[in-house]
């Protein structure tokens, strides 16, 4: 049995909610105490609090929509769905409930079902509005501006390299996309500071910066000398075949370690300092960025842990980490920001007293192995003698031409 990792982190006043594959949790974030605790049928895909923190949303494996009572964790409703989700938001103004699933779209459902709503069998899945989708797997969204109760885009980010402004709550309206990615985007953040910009991170060796209005590209924070030595996780193999085009001609296959796959998990900001974290990497990265000096240099540096980081908080002056250690090691650290040696330092954590085992969670590293749609295929347009090009490869090569083309980030006097 292994001490199952905190795949999720909430920080509301006192206490330090946290998901553990099927287990909902809440630590009194001074002490470390368990308050309270449930457990569902299925492991636990997304979650999301409502701006009240009196309901908290909880996607399963099973299809089922639940909806909790914050201070007692007491299952207020459930719901089944058609298909599983991966990323659950609830609206500022705490109404509705957003998710996405694998095939690229957005449903939106209400927080609480109406009375009037006919009762279903418990495996009906209920229909939600459809309020956008993608032609790819949606990997992340998010509503902006942050700030407004009613904000009037939604930014969302799929496996193909896409990230997409839309009007809400009429997401088939397009506004416009923020192109040049060449990776999944799986991150996406709107500084507090400075709400015109975007953030955006994925499978790249480097974070973009965007005018996410007017779909432009401001420039890029080159990570990858810095993230890629702490990528400590490689992603699993699959029992599935390979590319027809890379599929060896003989029996024999090499049997090989598989490479570092780069995946942003999370970017956040505090005033001008902006985090960010990779999916099996050791360390929480970070670099101050001058909001009115966008094109400016950056120090991206790390604040490193025994292992791996599965996710982090803001909360307040504390950062909190959670961590995938088993004991001796601790599942949860602390960080906050220094300003005197302007530099993200430890801090301590309570120990928790009590943190779920079970089988080891073969799904938390299970994006590096999915996200890439071939991690080794770099020779895909290059023929063999007498061989035509296909007009799949014509449209391939058009495109990767065309994204070369964007990549290269506005001008400095365009940027200010």
């Amino acid at each position: 049995m292994a001490r199952l990792a905190l795949s999720t982190l909430i920080a509301r006043d006192d206490v330090l909610l946290a998901v553990a594959r099927e287990h909902v949790l809440v630590y009194d974030k001074f002490t470390g105490s368990l308050l309270r605790t449930t457990k569902l049928e299925s492991r636990i895909r997304a979650c999301a609090l409502d701006p009240s923190a009196r309901n908290l949303v909880v996607v399963d494996d099973g299809k089922k929509l639940h909806v909790l009572a914050f201070d007692t964790l007491t299952v207020q409703s459930t719901r089944s769905i058609a298909k599983k989700s991966d990323i659950a938001l609830v609206t500022p103004n705490g109404e509705q409930i957003l998710l996405a699933d694998k095939f690229g779209d957005a449903f939106a459902y209400p927080l609480h079902p109406p009375a009037d709503t006919p009762t279903l069998p418990a495996t009906e899945p209920v229909l939600g509005e459809l309020i956008f989708g993608h032609v790819s797997t949606l990997t992340t969204f998010l509503l902006a501006p942050p700030a407004p109760a009613d904000p009037k885009f939604i930014i969302s980010a799929d496996r193909d390299e896409h990230i997409r402004i839309s009007h809400y709550p009429l997401g088939y309206v397009i506004h416009t996309f923020c192109l040049g990615s060449t990776k999944y985007v799986t991150a996406l953040h709107i500084p507090p500071s400075a709400p015109e910009l975007l953030l955006s991170g994925g499978g790249e060796d480097e974070l973009r910066l965007w005018r996410w209005h007017e779909g432009k590209l401001l420039r890029t924070f080159p990570v990858g000398d810095v993230v890629r030595p702490r990528v400590t996780v490689r992603p699993p193999v699959l029992k599935t075949k390979p590319p027809a085009a890379k599929r060896q001609k003989t029996d024999e296959v090499e049997e090989t370690e598989p490479e570092k796959v780069l995946a942003v998990s999370r970017i956040e900001s505090i005033d001008n300092v902006v985090l960010f974290s990779l999916l099996g990497a050791n360390a929480l990265f970070y670099f101050q960025m001058d909001w009115s000096a966008l094109d400016a240099a950056v120090d991206v540096r790390a604040l490193e842990f025994d292992s791996p980081v599965v996710d982090f908080v803001l909360d307040g002056d504390t950062i909190w980490v959670s961590l995938d250690a088993q004991p001796p090691s601790a599942p949860l650290a602390a960080a906050t920001w220094d300003a005197g040696s302007t530099a993200l330092v430890m801090t301590t954590a309570p120990a928790l007293s009590s943190v779920p085992e079970g089988d080891a969670d073969t799904d938390l590293y299970l994006p590096l192995a999915l996200l890439p749609k071939h991690p080794d295929d770099e020779g895909w347009d290059v023929l063999e003698a007498g061989e035509a090009m296909s007009d799949k490869q014509r449209g391939r090569r058009k495109v990767k031409e065309q994204l070369k083309a964007l990549q290269q980030p506005a001008s400095p006097a365009s940027v200010s």
